[in-house]
């Protein structure tokens, strides 16, 4: 008898994915994203700018359902 994976088993190879995504993106866009956060602290017209990626963060949360239908049915 063979055991069925669980949700968190299945979805594991995407959370390292994003994982490795995000940390290549940080790694490659290292000087733009110190310059940027440098200049929301420097200038208070651009102080919002630390909500931006909460926002986002939280708008993909909460859309995550209809992504992954998306994503889902998005093959060949």
């Amino acid at each position: 008898m063979t055991a069925i994976p669980t949700a968190s088993a299945r979805s594991a190879p995407y959370w390292w994915a994003l994982a490795v995504g995000v940390l290549i993106a940080v790694i490659a866009f290292s000087g733009s994203l110190s310059e940027v956060v440098r200049r929301w602290i420097a200038q208070e017209e651009y102080s919002h700018g630390f909500f931006i990626p909460l926002i986002a963060a939280w708008l993909l949360w909460t859309r995550r359902d209809a992504i992954l239908k998306s994503v889902g049915t998005n093959g060949g």
